[in-house]
């Protein structure tokens, strides 16, 4: 039976996109996703968390927004709790979170996926990647990088978008990370980046499905559980952000630390509110923020 619901899920006709072992995700036709899994811990917008673990007999989903039919199981949503997506900021300022960045980046840079974008944290981590085609994707996404923050944001998005490996290449996760990070810092400063949100999830929308809908619930401010779980650790310094992180890593095979990149390095750079400009604020250049 279903015991948790997400808090903005899609309705319509659904057909299986893409099966896992604890979660499966279905897509209508509107692009949409709406995924079901067997874990809380996989609790997000758009997620349904079943008690059963055996989804094979799930093939087509209808939802209308009250009424889940399958060819498997039906039920209404009436009465189900439902998972809260968004981020409360209260009562944090910026510069309480610029010092919890800072620290988090000095102990904890190591942990994250050694084939991840790190790298663009922390250059030494560049190691890594050993193969003629792995330095090549390092160089191009420096390339990339470098063009986001030095103001160039439209021509460093575009270049980042799709590029990397996976189900969620690794571009489409920083820039997944950039969204959050820039809805963080929008709800815990001055500043409004709702112009420049805007801008950067139009041109990131590619061919990539999965990818799409992370990048829309990430403009929207929906995070996925594991992320929220972190965030929060992050935000209220608390003491389990090694036990979080740890968590968020598992997101795909780079997945995780590749967005947690994009949203550490956006926080730590302070994006403001033009699409073709972005202030710079950090210690050396092309983002290499640990000596």
């Amino acid at each position: 039976m279903v015991y948790l619901l997400g808090d903005n899920l899609p309705v319509g006709n659904f057909v299986e996109h893409s099966r896992f072992k604890e979660i499966v995700n279905y897509i209508n036709n509107q692009k949409e996703i709406l995924s079901i899994a067997s874990h809380e811990k996989y609790a997000a917008s758009n997620t349904i968390i079943f008690e059963f673990k055996d989804f094979e007999n799930i093939k087509k989903i209808q939802f209308n927004g009250k009424l889940f039919i399958s060819d498997f199981e039906n039920f209404s949503i009436e009465n189900i709790p439902v998972f809260e997506s968004r981020l409360d900021c209260k009562g944090v300022k910026i510069n309480d979170i610029k010092i919890n960045v800072d620290f988090f980046i000095r102990n904890y840079i190591d942990k994250f996926n050694e084939k991840s974008l790190a790298f663009l944290i922390d250059g030494k981590r560049e190691k890594f990647f050993e193969t003629r085609f792995e330095k090549a994707y390092v160089k191009y996404m420096n390339m990339a990088f470098a063009e986001i923050f030095t103001g160039k944001i439209a021509k460093g998005i575009s270049k980042m978008k799709g590029a990397g490996f996976g189900l969620t290449p690794g571009g489409d996760d920083f820039i997944t990370g950039m969204l959050f990070g820039l809805d963080i810092l929008q709800k815990t400063g001055n500043q409004n980046f709702e112009e420049l949100r805007t801008n950067i999830f139009q041109i990131s929308k590619g061919k990539n499905q999965i990818s799409n809908n992370l990048l829309k619930q990430a403009y929207e401010g929906r995070y996925f559980k594991r992320l929220k779980d972190f965030s929060e650790s992050l935000i209220f310094d608390k003491n389990d952000i090694s036990e979080k992180l740890d968590e968020l890593k598992s997101v795909g095979e780079t997945s995780g630390s590749d967005l947690l990149t994009g949203l550490i390095l956006t926080i730590k750079m302070e994006c403001y509110a033009t699409i073709e400009t972005c202030a710079m604020n950090v210690e050396t250049t092309c983002g290499r923020l640990c000596k």
